[in-house]
């Protein structure tokens, strides 16, 4: 799969370290280090849009999933008339954002946080074509630690990735023939933050340094590129587990949106920090193997409440093409089938407790199908659970399940099919809220279990 994404994190307490010691730990000993992930709709935000009202709010979370998914089907199933029409329309298709130092000295960049990526790039000079960016882009002339790879070097093997394949290690990352961004693979020294302010520097981290770039949903933002995080060679979770001994985990606790005023950071952890805290007790699956190098789970039933979903012997399996864990989408999407039956046994369950389905209000612009007259709490609102292989229950609380605008409230899952004309499963951000999900690269499984994330140091 050739996506474009975009990661990057926030070295907020930077400037209180300037007199601590540049580190590169022992290999035997491993680090511990976290990114603050910014959400796109923080103050924080490179994307910032302005101090929203509630229903701008849900308009834009609307409009970031609606491009994401298009995004990815584009992508992933080759329907290019969905990335051209509609994703640049609304531009944003990524939900959070980090910021990173490299380069000697350094120089600070937004990236777009994806873990559907496997190539760390930014906008380098001297450009061919760079759209407008609001902070100074990456200038590799001026690091005395960039090197650009040349023809030969054992990186830029054709089978290592599909991203990097020309003899002159130059690469191009294209959707359905058309070039997104150009440039040269490059190895450059990464400056991180741990969360008690420490600074590693990590030398020779492969990464994209673009010049010609198409088509990108940045233009006049300080976002300058993209922070691959899936399981590729050249993703940073990887170049971490293969430089560093006992760094293979990566963990995240999304923030819940719920809360405008907490939303502008959660951590992303690295290493011996991406562990969950003593004694929890947390449930494990497998990452399937696929094409695209994403985190693609085996995903076996349903249950709303505590009653599992049966559905009828021809409904095609849910989770049937593979359920994909993405938080560049904010709301859930799911296979058409499977969603008929599951909204159905939503509406019986609060049909039973006297909430009568509802028109979707006007800020959904009709894309939540399933809204019910609201109460004025949350006291009888049911939970959901997704029940994966290895008997691993992802339980989603009502506070992430649903969004309460006006006098209803809404279920956080569309159906792909209506969106995209094709069939796949995408958990997103909204669902994955207040959980821990822990991502081991050595034993290719997730864990994760329920959390508090607002109390996540």
């Amino acid at each position: 799969m050739t996506l474009i994404q975009f990661i990057a994190f926030a070295t907020l307490t930077f400037f209180h370290c300037l007199t601590c010691a540049q580190l590169i730990p022992p290999p035997s000993t491993g680090i511990s280090l976290s990114l603050n992930l910014i959400s796109a709709l923080s103050p924080q935000s490179p994307i910032y849009p302005g101090n929203l009202s509630p229903s701008e709010r849900i308009q834009k979370m609307l409009q970031i999933s609606e491009a994401r998914i298009m995004y990815l089907t584009s992508t992933m199933f080759h329907n290019d008339e969905m990335f051209s029409t509609n994703t640049l329309q609304h531009r944003r298709f990524y939900a959070y954002f980090a910021k990173i130092s490299l380069g000697s000295p350094k120089q600070s960049q937004f990236l777009a946080v994806d873990t559907g990526s496997g190539l760390i790039w930014t906008q380098c000079q001297p450009c061919v074509n760079c759209y407008n960016q609001s902070i100074p882009i990456f200038d590799p002339q001026s690091s005395t630690s960039y090197k650009k790879l040349l023809a030969g070097d054992p990186h830029c093997k054709e089978n290592q990735t599909k991203q990097i394949v020309k003899p002159d290690c130059s690469y191009e990352l294209v959707n359905n023939g058309e070039s997104l961004t150009i440039g040269f693979a490059s190895t450059e020294t990464f400056t991180f933050l741990n969360n008690k302010g420490q600074e590693f520097t990590l030398p020779n981290i492969v990464f994209g340094c673009s010049n010609n770039n198409t088509r990108m949903p940045f233009v006049g933002t300080k976002v300058s590129g993209v922070l691959g995080l899936n399981t590729a060679p050249f993703s940073l979770g990887i170049q971490l587990k293969e430089k560093i001994s006992n760094t293979s985990r990566f963990s995240y606790c999304l923030h819940s949106s719920s809360q405008p005023e907490k939303d502008s950071t959660s951590l992303l952890k690295f290493g011996k920090g991406a562990v969950f805290p003593n004694g929890k007790k947390y449930q494990t699956t497998s990452i399937l193997k696929n094409n695209f190098n994403d985190y693609q789970l085996s995903l076996e039933s349903i249950s709303i409440g505590e009653q599992p979903v049966t559905f009828p012997p021809k409904t095609p399996a849910v989770g049937r093409n593979g359920t994909f864990l993405d938080f560049g989408s904010i709301v859930t999407f799911m296979e058409t089938d499977p969603y008929n039956v599951v909204m159905e046994k939503f509406d019986e369950y609060y049909r039973s407790i006297g909430h009568r389905r509802v028109s979707p209000p006007p800020e959904t612009e009709g894309k939540f199908d399933h809204c019910y007259n609201y109460g004025g709490n949350m006291e009888n609102f049911v939970s959901m659970t997704y029940h994966f292989n290895g008997n691993a229950s992802l339980k989603v609380d009502p506070l992430q399940l649903y969004l309460v605008i006006g006098d209803a409230f809404c279920v956080t899952i569309i159906s792909s099919k209506s969106f995209t004309g094709t069939d796949f499963t995408v958990i997103g951000a909204l669902h994955q809220q207040n959980t821990r999900f822990v991502f081991d690269l050595d034993k290719n499984v997730v864990q994760f279990a329920p959390e508090d994330c607002s109390k996540d140091k």
